[in-house]
């Protein structure tokens, strides 16, 4: 062997042994179901409690730091914060509705609700320093969207512990809508929730709203589980993000039985669509970015 490749052969032989020993100590156990569901909560809880909590506090508008792009067109210090807590709200009601236990994610849970209403009780009074916006702007009817889908998918949580006056305040926001218009996409859905919450709850709704969003989505669907956002297709997070939730929560809440065909389709269209993004991951326990 000559001096040459000696030279070499041992630094490439300290990497190998060194790759199998990190190999070797990285192969621990899996993560049981309840590590994994433990490792969410915490997530969820480092995203969303300084939304809640400053909520509650009456500090949202006072703490939250507002970032804005050089491009960006809109007054921030007059969409952000219904914006953050629309989408908030939103992301964390399915959990929020969940039963109260005893463990401790129960009792985490218990202290969200606690001050999801006192913060909802504080964003609809006009006296508040935090009274949300949904007066002034297009942007509005986006982010009550997703207040209003909050109160569809957890409304014993959300909706029904707030006092009367609360209630009747957010129903006068949401039929402030009204006044103006928006985008010719996704926009038709976010107008459509917003009747539909105020249908789930009793009060006089527009649903001229509801079946143009409906018809619209419906002609814009363009076949394995896609639909345009709008007159263009655009292969995005959109559907994940906005149309299948919205769409599927939008048809729940019409109970309809037996259901329409368009019921029928739209929950078969959202099934093939969820199947397709499992089929888009790239390793394991990562998410494609659509």
């Amino acid at each position: 062997m000559t001096d040459s490749i000696k030279q070499w052969l041992l630094p490439v032989t300290l990497l190998l042994l060194l790759g199998t020993g990190l190999s070797a100590q990285n192969k621990t156990a899996s993560p049981t179901g309840l590590q994994d569901r433990a490792f969410w909560v915490k997530t969820l809880h480092k995203i969303a409690w300084p939304v809640v909590e400053n909520l509650a506090n009456a500090s949202l508008e006072k703490n939250m730091p507002l970032e804005q792009g050089p491009q960006y067109y809109l007054t921030a210090n007059k969409v952000s914060y219904l914006e953050a807590v629309g989408r908030c709200f939103a992301g964390i009601a399915p959990w929020l509705e969940l039963p109260d236990d005893n463990t401790e994610e129960g009792l985490l849970r218990k202290k969200y609700k606690a001050a999801a209403i006192k913060g909802l009780t504080s964003a609809a009074n006009p006296q508040s320093p935090d009274y949300l916006n949904f007066r002034e702007g297009g942007q509005p009817i986006v982010d009550a969207a997703y207040l209003a889908h909050a109160f569809m998918r957890a409304p014993k949580a959300l909706w029904e512990p707030l006092d009367t006056v609360t209630k009747q305040r957010f129903i006068a926001e949401f039929k402030s809508l009204r006044d103006r218009t928006g985008a010719y996409n996704n926009w038709l859905l976010f107008a459509a929730m917003s009747e539909a919450f105020l249908r789930s709850v009793g009060e006089q709704f527009d649903p001229v709203r509801i079946d143009y969003a409906l018809n619209k989505m419906r002609e814009w669907y363009v076949g394995d589980s896609w639909y345009k956002d709008g007159d263009l297709f655009s292969m995005d997070y959109y559907n994940s993000y906005v149309i299948h939730p919205m769409l599927v929560d939008l048809l729940g809440s019409l109970k309809v039985k037996p259901l329409t065909k368009y019921n029928q389709k739209g929950y078969s269209v959202n099934e093939a669509y969820d199947q397709s993004v499992k089929e888009w991951y790239g390793m394991p326990n990562t998410w494609s970015a659509l």
